[in-house]
């Protein structure tokens, strides 16, 4: 029952919050989470336009790479630092990021990296401003 209440979670966050949908068990090689049922719906390197008055930007401090997400560290403009988890490869430190915030989660344990996320923003949309 526990681990069914996991997979239900992931899906509806991921459905939700992530803007991703697909078919359980069938992978596609642009998205590692296709064989659970999730695609995304910006494929990387092919990102949507952001909405405007939606997005925040940050600088990166930190990247961490885990289960098909990118986990970065940022610092805001107004010196805050946190942690954002989108689907966007090849950020690195030092890059300045754009995003939109989807939901916040607090607690939040990755499996991928082994490691508890006192609080994680989840963004649907995240890209490097150049």
């Amino acid at each position: 029952m526990r681990k069914t209440k996991g997979v239900i979670l992931k899906r509806f966050i991921g459905i939700l919050f992530l803007g991703l949908w697909g078919t359980p068990g069938v992978a596609d090689e642009a998205n590692p989470h296709s064989a659970m049922g999730f695609h995304a719906a910006n494929p990387p390197g092919k990102t949507a336009p952001l909405e405007e008055g939606t997005a925040a930007t940050a600088v990166v401090e930190e990247v961490l790479q885990g289960g098909g997400y990118s986990y970065l560290k940022l610092r805001s403009s107004a010196g805050g630092v946190f942690w954002l988890a989108g689907i966007q490869p090849g950020i690195k430190a030092g890059d300045t990021v754009r995003y939109v915030e989807n939901v916040v989660m607090e607690n939040f344990t990755s499996r991928s990296l082994n490691r508890r996320f006192e609080r994680i923003v989840f963004a649907s949309s995240v890209q490097v401003v150049h």
